[in-house]
């Protein structure tokens, strides 16, 4: 927690003067792989093997509209009442959140991608066009990257999630981290405030560790980069040695948002580096 707090203290340095009249929100979110590696034939048959179970699943054993339920959610982090994922804003914070983690929740995916019959029964009604086995399978090993993030998800690749959100299992759509979480309470909050809401600018921290874990003891889980977040742009700063935050040229910044399209970001933002603060 000291980390985060001197962290922090150095990301506000850089706050715009105008910023002053922002609501500030600190957050600290888990990393995603950030090595890519080629998609093997096994790996790819693997995939298929899942895809032909559930999608037999799906189609033999429809489910009745009367028991259908909602694909199972990994646990909810506790962030003081925030509401799901799922709940749209128009503000571009929580998709540059999930580009500057990068993928730290889609870990476990692997050959599986979190798909399972129902959203293959979901995907099947929204798409009267693909009722073959044949036809759904296809659509999704189409859609496997050549190369995908080292350890994660088939289906992550360097650009975020090959596939379209309709695509997706409901607990790729739904699931909230802690940071994202926070954050959206947040921006409900500053939508309450009076006689405007609030503009929020966000200062995250994000660790090197994913999200399954960076509780684990013993496991480095330093401070590896930070970033202000704002509905303009994002601002990066990245932990280095030695001691001192140094400016580097400026930069146009590529985020991913959730859906896994990129999000350009202002080109006249700044990349700088930030202290380590490994003997803190």
């Amino acid at each position: 927690m000291q980390q985060n707090v001197a962290a922090w203290g150095r990301l506000r340095q850089y706050l715009a003067p105008e910023s002053s009249l922002l609501s500030l929100v600190q957050l600290v979110v888990p990393s995603g792989p950030r090595q890519a590696s080629q998609v093997t034939a096994q790996r790819r048959q693997k995939y298929r093997d899942h895809l032909t179970k559930i999608i037999a699943e799906a189609l033999n054993e429809p489910e009745p509209e009367a028991q259908r339920v909602s694909e199972p959610q990994p646990q909810q982090a506790n962030s003081d009442g925030p509401s799901p994922a799922s709940q749209t804003f128009a503000s571009k914070l929580p998709g540059r959140l999930c580009a500057f983690c990068g993928g730290g929740c889609c870990t476990r995916g692997g050959n599986e991608a979190y798909l399972t019959a129902a959203t293959m029964r979901r995907v099947l009604a929204e798409q009267p066009k693909l009722q073959t086995s044949k036809r759904l399978l296809d659509c999704y090993l189409d859609r496997v990257p050549s190369k995908s993030q080292s350890g994660s998800c088939i289906n992550h690749g360097p650009q975020g999630c090959s596939l379209s959100r309709e695509m997706r299992s409901d607990i790729c759509n739904n699931y909230a981290c802690e940071a994202l979480a926070r954050l959206q309470y947040a921006q409900r909050q500053a939508e309450k405030s009076t006689p405007q809401p609030a503009e929020l600018a966000v200062l995250v921290l994000r660790r090197k560790q994913d999200n399954w874990l960076r509780g684990t003891l013993g496991l480095d889980n330093a401070i590896k980069a930070g970033a202000i977040l704002s509905e303009s742009g994002i601002e990066h700063l990245t932990a280095s040695r030695p001691l001192g935050i140094k400016r580097a040229k400026r930069s146009v910044d590529q985020a991913d948002d959730r859906s896994g399209n990129s999000v350009p970001a202002s080109a006249s933002l700044q990349t700088v580096c930030l202290d380590s603060l490994d003997s803190i």
